[in-house]
């Protein structure tokens, strides 16, 4: 939600806008339709969710903890495949 929110008010103002920290299968179609739309646009993601799924942390352990968390395999998988699509 926040997201479309965010690209709302690009399409209003005009403005460039980078998305710092997707994580998310969900938020790709956002962005590739914003892309598509001509929306000057881009979006980030870290290493650690390009690398880490939410198993590779085991049990509770507070000095392993992300913001944003770790996500599941099928959006690590879906990042990936994001960064090489551009």
């Amino acid at each position: 939600m926040g997201l479309d929110r965010d690209l709302g008010l690009v399409r209003m103002t005009g403005c460039r806008w980078h998305a710092d920290q997707i994580t998310v299968a969900g938020s790709l179609p956002v962005l590739r339709r914003a892309k598509e739309e001509g929306l000057d646009v881009t979006a980030g993601v870290s290493i650690h969710h390009l690398t880490l799924n939410e198993y590779d942390i085991g049990g509770y352990r507070s000095f392993f903890r992300f913001t944003p968390p770790l996500r599941s395999e099928d959006d690590r998988l879906a990042m990936i495949e994001a960064v090489g699509e551009g």
